[in-house]
């Protein structure tokens, strides 16, 4: 497993939030092992075999997508944005059916809106490269170190399995670790918006 790549991978992952997501429904950022969890649920109940002893199972993406320091630019701009985007969700809804008659006016609402969240994003990508960077230094030494805690013999993508006994999984044990090591980044708040400019009086 080249860890390189993998760091490589998932902060190009990080950084693919869209101004369109924000016109879905907020919701905070779930944990590594809250997803298996939901994903469990969804899934067929299974009854696993004991776990391989020597035998780990990570998912690298997660393991890098679910610290608070990748999350920190996310869920900023969703709150700050949630309010806004949930309106316009519903004020879209009734044109869903047939997008094209969707009214100018409101097109328009939802291009400033992208335009906005675009411009926070590049606002607040300094501090979001700099937690990258944290955590592409950390993310290798974090897996090695959980690694030995485990006493693990062999670490398997756990993408590339079908079905895995999830007490063999240590990724949610890597987000804990390199939470501890790589803070989320201290964002500003967004400056207030500039007042509209007053009719000039005749």
């Amino acid at each position: 497993m080249k860890i390189q790549s993998i760091v490589a991978s998932a902060c190009v992952a990080a950084l693919s939030f869209t101004a369109t997501s924000a016109l879905a429904q907020a919701r905070p950022a779930q944990p590594a092992q809250q997803q298996q969890q939901q994903q469990q649920q969804q899934a067929p109940q299974i009854t696993h075999g004991a776990a391989v002893s020597g035998i780990c199972t990570i998912d690298p993406q997660a393991s890098v997508l679910a610290t608070n320091a990748v999350q920190a630019v996310e869920r900023k701009i969703n709150s700050e944005f949630a309010a806004e985007g949930q309106k316009l969700q519903q004020e879209l809804a009734p044109y869903q059916a047939n997008p094209q008659s969707t009214p100018e006016a409101l097109r328009k609402r939802v291009q400033d809106l992208q335009n906005k969240i675009a411009a926070r994003r590049n606002n607040l990508q300094p501090a979001e490269r700099q937690a990258q960077e944290q955590i592409a230094n950390q993310i290798s030494p974090t897996i090695a170190e959980v690694y030995q805690q485990r006493r693990c013999s062999v670490l398997i993508d756990r993408n590339v399995l079908v079905i895995g006994n999830p007490s063999m999984d240590i990724t949610q044990a890597v987000v804990d670790r390199l939470n501890q090591k790589v803070p989320a980044p201290a964002l500003a708040a967004a400056a207030p918006a500039a007042p509209a400019a007053t009719a000039q009086r005749r």
